[in-house]
């Protein structure tokens, strides 16, 4: 919920904003903990801390065995294997002033709720648990090609194509 005051922000001002967003986070507390008291008996705790996995996972990158997810029975290469994961950082990099502010602001907000959350207890290498910024690294891509193809229509289609000499 904290990641929408960038959105509410474009429409409402601070304080109208910071309300909605404490109203949300409300709704999400008021159904959150009766459905936590419901299932409290059941045995297992609420968290499993992965650190020391995702650690080790990410000094030794060059392990073969991470760098192919199978999933579904079909084999494909694995976003978290270094080239692929390499590739993600540096298009967030290279296309990220592109972001209007508003965006930057929110994917921020996000980052800085899911990155810790994901380094401390989610199993290494499932980068599906980045979720939060899905939407933002999807709005990257738009925005880098849409640079890209307007990039590519400044220039002339075929400009090494010499023009016929006049006679």
């Amino acid at each position: 919920m904290f990641t929408l005051y960038p959105l509410f922000r474009l429409r409402s001002a601070r304080l109208k904003s910071v309300i909605g967003v404490c109203v949300l986070a409300t709704v999400c507390v008021a159904v959150y903990l009766p459905i936590r008291h419901h299932f409290a008996h059941n045995p297992g705790g609420t968290v499993e801390w992965h650190i020391k996995d995702m650690v080790d996972f990410y000094l030794h990158p060059f392990r073969l065995d991470t760098w192919v997810d199978k999933t579904y029975d079909l084999t494909f290469p694995a976003l978290s294997a270094p080239i692929p994961f390499i590739l993600l950082i540096w298009t967030v990099w290279r296309s990220w002033h592109l972001l209007p502010l508003w965006l930057r602001r929110h994917a921020q907000i996000a980052a800085v709720i899911n990155i810790p959350l994901w380094v401390f207890f989610c199993q290494p290498g499932e980068l599906r648990d980045l979720s939060l910024l899905f939407i933002t690294f999807l709005l990257i891509l738009a925005f880098s090609l849409q640079e890209w193809v307007q990039s590519a229509k400044a220039k002339p289609l075929c400009s090494s194509v010499s023009s016929p000499a006049p006679e």
